[in-house]
């Protein structure tokens, strides 16, 4: 019989043993549904003849009172009568048909055959609807009582169930989904520097000054500040004084403190009498200081008072990498006659309003705006003529499906680097957005810079080339309504400074397309398995099976010698198949005007017991307990089936 393995299976080892005997066997049905192979076939019944019939969901011995055509049981029709109840009762089922299946045929066959030899096993790959189905109770139960040992093997395959197998998952795409980064970049050149000069004003008039110090950071974090006034006597002496106390803060930063010209006159005066020098040019310098991590900014204004004359530094502000500081302030006059107002406030600094610009070979070639010039990509840019870099990167993030709660976080990262040689990271941004993600960051050439001719200094090594790489480290969480989303994507800008020129590569832009994945466990497909995957699986397991078919077939055969005896075997037979229709007797009472009938079989006193209605009542005797009687007793008649343990042994060896 050529048979396919369905991908709905159940594999099931039923195991039945006396004392420690369990063995495997597998075999594989074809099919499932009503076979053509019935359990059931058509007889003339003359009137007045027996038949079995059908009565409360077994089938019973009746007399015909006229001739019929009857449907009866064949021989797998009346194993299969112990299916079609539960504890002795009907099942109760309007439509028992699946009781009629082939595999459910060969299993009871099997059963019936195990039970006759006594020990044994059975194996098939079959449907699995006998496991759960409400029809198949009779039929649970029937080999829980029959076989001391069952192991079940589920596949799972049904998809009208809709269950969740541990092993069954498979990847489904759910959402379509792309995420696209993008750099840009504009490159400042070193402008030429605001000649801004120094301003002069009376001392005399000045009542006070009050300053301002303001820090913008170029990405906002924690930081501290404070601002000190250092007086000296250039190459003398120094005095610190503490104008603002280190304060915390967060993004940018604002302090105010105020000076007294007077005041400074008078400290400057009370040290000179203590050293007995004379500050001819008095200098005090104004020092804001801004811990930012680990990096520092500090901005100085210089302050001095000579010959009753006050000079203020006329570079009031100051851009770094990490920020932009400036001082500010307003003088406070006293009465006079030489100003019109009560305050002053400093000038305007001169900016040029024109800068250089350069061709490849450095040479000056037109003039044109302060503006910031942009460069395109893969144009070359000279790193001594680099003021700044500011690099904007964005980050968007499409799918089909909706999707709620989306965060966006992004990390970017600078590696500068020779390959192969050494390494080394910068952290320039951390950012977190609901949605999609747009940050602005600058780049520092010009430490990097400083930084490879530190690296040369120390390792005595001079590379040709450096790369400078800037990694955008973007993880994207979401819901939707198939899952959660959790992606990752790692946009890069990349760039190579060689000979002091650096040169960025044309590409800017990065898309990762691809799909928003959810693992959903899926009946169709056998422990996640492709079709073409699962035939090999199953094959492999089918020649696993085989091979402990062998083994057991082997550890059969070497302990076959010590099963049951035939006599044990068939009294363990007669009980199984008709213990319920067997009382036992603890005495054995003679009978007046006995008369004995000797029956050949068990099966011909199952005939005259369902012929009289009378019961079958068991005994042991013998004077070594080895005679079992069994028998059925009509008045004086009494119609009897035994053996003894040497006539069964006889019987097996024959």
């Amino acid at each position: 019989m050529l048979c396919r393995i369905s991908p709905i299976l159940a594999c099931t080892v039923f195991g039945w043993k006396v004392r420690h005997y369990l063995h495997l066997v597998v075999y594989a049905i074809p099919y499932s549904g009503i076979s053509a192979n019935s359990s059931l076939k058509t007889d003339t019944v003359k009137e007045g003849s027996r038949y079995k019939k059908r009565l409360n969901g077994k089938w019973e011995w009746v007399k015909a009172n006229k001739d019929l055509s009857v449907t009866v049981p064949n021989f797998i029709g009346e194993l299969l009568d112990d299916y079609y109840q539960v504890d002795g009762a009907p099942l109760g089922e309007k439509n028992p048909k699946w009781l009629q299946d082939d595999y459910v045929k060969f299993i009871r066959f099997g059963q019936w055959r195990i039970e006759c030899t006594g020990h044994g096993i059975l194996g098939f790959i079959t449907n699995h609807s006998y496991l759960d189905n409400p029809t198949f109770r009779g039929m649970r139960q029937s080999l829980i009582n029959a076989f001391t040992d069952i192991y079940i093997l589920n596949l799972h395959g049904n998809t009208k169930k809709k269950e969740i197998a541990p092993d069954g998952s498979n990847s489904l795409s759910l959402t379509q989904a792309a995420g696209s980064g993008q750099f840009d970049y504009k490159i400042s050149p070193v402008l030429p520097t605001p000649q801004v000069p120094d301003v002069s004003y009376p001392s005399t008039v000045i009542d006070s000054i009050d300053f301002t110090f303001t820090f913008v950071p170029t990405v906002p974090a924690a930081s501290t500040s404070s601002v000190q006034a250092l007086m000296e006597n250039p190459g003398i002496w120094q005095k610190t004084i503490n104008l603002v106390p280190s304060t915390a803060t967060k993004g940018n930063v604002s302090l105010s403190f105020s000076l007294n010209p007077d005041q400074l006159n008078q400290q400057f005066d009370t040290i000179d009498k203590e050293t007995g020098l004379t500050t001819s040019t008095r200098v005090v310098t104004v020092q804001a200081t801004v811990i930012y991590g680990k990096d520092s900014f500090v901005q100085s204004l210089p302050l001095t008072l000579k010959d009753s004359v006050l000079e203020v530094g006329g570079n009031l502000q100051q851009q770094q990498s990490i920020g932009t500081g400036k001082f500010d302030y307003v003088i406070n006059l006293k009465p006079n006659s030489i100003y019109d107002t009560t305050t002053l406030k400093p000038p305007t600094a001169a900016v040029p309003t024109t800068l250089p610009s350069f061709d490849l070979s450095g040479k000056p070639v037109v003039v044109t705006t302060s503006s910031p010039s942009t460069l395109q990509p893969g144009q070359t840019a000279f790193v001594n003529l680099i003021d700044k870099i500011n690099v904007n990167f964005g980050y968007q993030f499409v799918a089909d499906k909706p999707v709620n709660n989306l965060k966006t976080i992004v990390d970017i990262i600078a590696t500068l680097e020779v390959p192969q040689s050494w390494s080394k990271n910068f952290i320039l941004l951390h950012n977190e957005q609901s949605g999609n993600i747009t940050v602005n960051f600058p780049i520092d050439v010009a430490s990097y810079t400083q930084l490879v001719k530190s690296i040369i200094t120390e390792t005595g090594v001079n590379a040709d080339s450096y790369n400078l790489t800037i990694t955008a480290n973007i993880h994207t969480t979401g819901d939707t309504a198939f899952g959660p989303i959790n992606e990752t994507f790692s946009p890069t800008m990349s760039g190579t400074i060689k000979n002091n020129v650096l040169v960025w590569d044309k590409e800017l832009t990065t898309s990762k397309t691809g799909a928003i994945s959810q693992t959903n466990n899926v009946g169709t497909k056998s422990f996640g398995l492709s079709i073409p995957a699962a035939e090999i699986f199953f094959g492999i397991l089918s020649f696993i099976f085989l091979l402990c078919l062998l083994g057991m077939i082997m550890l059969y055969s070497k302990n076959r010698g010590m099963g049951p005896s035939s006599f044990e075997r068939e009294i363990e037979k007669i009980r199984k198949k008709y213990g319920t229709r067997i009382a036992e007797s603890i005495s054995n009472s003679e009978i007046e005007g006995e008369m004995p009938v000797s029956m050949n079989s068990m099966e011909d006193l199952i005939k005259i017991s369902d012929e009289l209605g009378k019961p079958i009542v068991h005994q042991s005797g013998g004077s070594l307990g080895d005679v079992e009687s069994y028998y059925v007793i009509d008045g004086n008649t009494k119609y009897e089936y035994s053996f003894s343990k040497g006539e069964a042994d006889v019987t097996n060896d024959s």
